[in-house]
């Protein structure tokens, strides 16, 4: 029992770590997005425009003022009281914010990815047969009429 009480402890630990390292992931990221809030930047190689730094922030944003009631409404689902902490409705706007900013950013891209490879795929055109393939006959080539077609018959 003790084996399994201590298991448990190293898991939610390492739970808590992750978490908190995203958590510092997003912070790191709204200072690169409010550096790079009115003109371009350039940061690691990768540029950073005004209209992506807009949207991490405001996707932040949103995120925060989701994360109170969603979480609210998971913790009573699952019997946790801890919604009545002092300290929940900052527990839940971090957890929010970094939900909104990174997860949902990054779930963005992968539907815009998904897409654009679709629309690509659709705009392919048909491969050429194969190299076995057999092809249709050729059909009868056109005939003009000349000018002597009624002198014929």
């Amino acid at each position: 029992m003790a084996i399994l009480i201590i298991a448990v402890c190293i898991v939610g630990y390492f739970v808590i770590f992750i978490a908190a390292m995203v958590a510092l992931a997003a912070l790191f990221f709204t200072f690169v997005a409010f550096w790079a809030w009115n003109k371009p930047r350039s940061l690691f190689g990768a540029i950073v425009t005004p209209e992506e730094a807009r949207s991490y922030v405001g996707r932040g944003l949103i995120g925060i003022l989701m994360g109170l009631p969603i979480l609210r409404l998971i913790c009573q689902w699952l019997g946790l009281p801890i919604y009545t902490h002092p300290d929940f409705p900052m527990y839940a706007g971090i957890i929010g914010y970094t939900f909104g900013s990174l997860i949902l950013g990054l779930l963005i891209e992968k539907f815009k990815e998904a897409e654009d490879a679709q629309k690509l795929a659709q705009q392919q055109p048909e491969p050429p047969p194969a190299p076995g393939a057999t092809l249709p006959p050729p059909a009868k080539p056109f005939d003009y009429a000349s000018w002597d077609d009624e002198a014929r018959r």
